[in-house]
């Protein structure tokens, strides 16, 4: 694939695009940090791909997701910043990866692609 290269970095700690809940008539995030999150992305996104054409072909969609590490992985005492020997070297909780793509590919869709279907190839 040779596809046009978008990067982009938002701070700030990543939020999974979850369930929708029905309030009234209308479906809203069940988690209220999903859209300011959301917001942030395309907003960084905006700013990147402002005034070009919005792509429609597949597309390869490569992802880092950045998280703080609990204290229980670090140390007690004088080496309370050295990681203990058992602390694992990838985030494999909550929140799930795919719910974060989700998030990622919604808040793509009409800024920089036409439709976050078109990323077939996620990394």
């Amino acid at each position: 694939m040779n596809e046009p290269l978008v990067e982009i970095i938002v701070a700030g700690t990543p939020i999974p695009q979850g369930s929708k809940k029905v309030v009234g008539k209308y479906m809203i995030e069940a988690n209220a940090k999903t859209r300011p999150w959301r917001s942030a992305v395309s907003h960084e996104a905006y700013h990147h791909w402002q005034n070009q054409e919005l792509l429609d072909q597949p597309l390869l969609l490569h992802v880092d997701f950045y998280f703080a590490r609990p204290k229980s992985h670090y140390r007690t005492g004088k080496n309370s910043t050295m990681l203990k020997e058992n602390a694992p070297v990838y985030h494999c909780g909550k929140p799930d990866t795919d719910k974060l793509i989700r998030a990622i590919g919604d808040s793509l869709t009409g800024i920089v692609v036409r439709d976050d279907s078109r990323f077939v190839i996620l990394q």
